[in-house]
């Protein structure tokens, strides 16, 4: 009484609210509380309720389409345009083994036997074609010509060689990317939806050969007696005979035992009947709120189903879903309906039993987690392909930068310091003899050979660092002129001629070194 009073409580409509509804509405508002309540009362009573939300979400699980495998599929399309970048940046050489070939293709399969194989043989050979057709119909196009606007030249240097070598490395590692996930007829990925679905389909009907393009056939059929046709080898034949059995009502079993209006109970249990009642119990399924398609659910679902099982009464140890009779079977009966799976137990060895629809959906589940694992696969693999392709257009990129073509100046130029001059006379001597006359003077005094003044080379590594600093100082200009010479306050006028006066520094700090040579 007090869970009664606890119901109408909540049902009923605070004073204030009921006061501003008018007559009408306030009685359709009642009628469908009312209408609610019995539903509720009735399903609350239904034996088999929890048996048929089970099977009917299986059913409804198993009624959703596998998602699309063929989307999976790593494209061709980047590795192909990294080919095309690779065949740009290749010697003419190259492109030339694919000109006969685009123009005027043989009819006839190469001789591969030879040593010296043709072209034609490298089992890239259609990718190089293909890149080559590419280029060329690239190259023709005003749009998209200048993508591939390399002076051939380049090719022919070391650095554009290099360069060449990178991009045939990554165009390799494309195409082996790509080629993996490349759909490969009867047993490539693109065909593992229409297991899943295969699959599903045995589960509500029952085990058969793929339909094609037509309806699977209803395995399960009922021959007139239902505790033959609800236990046994046919049991557990499809979830369709089994919901059937437990819930169908006919001319003795009118109990709403799943619920008010699963099924009309109009016929009797008669042969040949299981297809109309499969279809008045499967359209409702269908109606069922939907769940994602994944291998969880399926997994959850049919856990479900199985953990609704429970032992027979009496002696015979089976395994039973839904409301047995009386005499622990599933008959015809007035208030039973249930599901009859073969021996719990033998021998008082444990059985494991599994209805044949609780296969078919777990081999689903699996194909949905291959499914699941290779659009994970694709993603990561399509990723890695960009990554290629951005690595193989900034490599491509560094061909299009021009060369320096400028007169490159040593890195003394301008500085104002001489590089270290070389000596070239020794700097002891007995005679004169012993001094070069061309590059040397002889001091008789100290007895000692010295580099003549302006006579000096760089040393090793210089270059010529030494005479491009007396250009830019502008003292070989005024070579004879020494009045300008001396105007410059780099140069110095000495020994009729203009000279850089870093020269008689250098001179100076030779003259230093020698001396120590000399002390050493």
């Amino acid at each position: 009484m007090g869970r009664e009073q606890k119901k109408g409580s909540q049902n009923a409509i605070p004073k204030r609210q009921a006061a501003k509804i008018r007559p009408a509405t306030l009685a359709l508002i009642l009628i469908i509380a009312a209408a609610n309540q019995v539903f509720q009362h009735a399903d609350a009573a239904a034996k088999n309720l929890a048996e048929f939300r089970v099977l009917c979400r299986l059913i409804s699980l198993a009624q959703l389409t596998p998602p699309d495998q063929s989307k999976n599929v790593v494209e061709d399309s980047i590795a192909a345009e990294i080919d095309v970048l690779n065949m740009s940046a290749s010697m003419g050489s190259w492109q030339n083994n694919f000109v006969t070939a685009s123009t005027t293709p043989s009819k006839d399969a190469p001789d591969c036997t030879k040593a010296a194989k043709p072209i034609s043989c490298d089992e890239n050979y259609e990718r190089y074609k293909a890149a080559y057709e590419k280029l060329k119909a690239a190259l023709q196009d005003n749009e998209k010509k200048e993508s591939y606007a390399i002076k051939p030249p380049i090719t022919q240097t070391a650095t554009g060689r290099r360069v060449q070598k990178q991009l045939d490395k990554l165009a390799r590692q494309a195409r082996t990317i790509a080629s993996q996930h490349a759909p490969t007829g009867p047993t490539g990925h693109i065909t593992l939806s229409q297991k899943a679905k295969h699959e599903l389909q045995q589960a509500i009907y029952g085990t058969q050969a793929a339909p094609g393009a037509t309806n699977c056939n209803h395995i399960w059929t009922n021959t007139g007696t239902r505790q033959s046709d609800c236990s046994g080898n046919k049991a557990g034949t499809s979830l369709a005979g089994d919901i059937i059995c437990v819930c169908g009502k006919d001319g003795t079993q009118n109990t709403d035992i799943c619920g008010t209006g699963i099924t009309d109970g109009t016929t009797n249990w008669e042969a040949g009947g299981s297809t109309a009642k499969a279809t008045e119990i499967l359209a409702k399924c269908a109606k069922a709120e939907q769940s994602e398609l994944t291998a969880g659910n399926l997994r959850q679902a049919v856990a479900a189903a199985l953990s609704l099982l429970k032992e027979t009464g009496g002696a015979g140890h089976k395994l039973v879903l839904g409301a047995e009779a009386n005499d622990n079977t599933c008959k015809t009966s007035d208030d039973a309906a249930c599901v009859q799976y073969g021996a719990a137990v033998s021998a008082t060895k444990e059985v494991k039993i599994q209805p044949k629809w609780a296969d078919h959906i777990l081999e689903a589940a699996n194909v949905l987690d291959t499914i699941e694992k290779a659009k994970e696969r694709a993603t990561t693999e399509r990723q890695h392909l960009e990554d290629l392709k951005q690595r193989a257009e900034a490599l491509y990129a560094t061909l299009k930068i021009p060369e320096d073509t400028a007169k490159r100046q040593d890195q003394h130029e301008g500085s104002g310091i001489a590089p270290v001059q070389q000596n070239k006379c020794k700097l002891k001597n007995t005679t004169a003899e012993e001094c070069s006359s061309e590059q040397c003077d002889y001091d008789s005094e100290k007895k000692e050979c010295k580099t003549r003044p302006g006579s000096e080379t760089p040393a090793a590594g210089a270059g010529n660092g030494a005479m491009a600093g007396a250009g830019t100082t502008g003292c070989s200009e005024n070579f004879n002129d020494k009045e300008k010479c001396e105007a410059n306050k780099r140069c110095k006028w000495k020994n009729n001629t203009c000279k850089d006066f870093s020269i008689f520094v250098s001179k100076k700090v030779s003259l230093m070194a020698a001396i120590f040579m000399s002390i050493v």
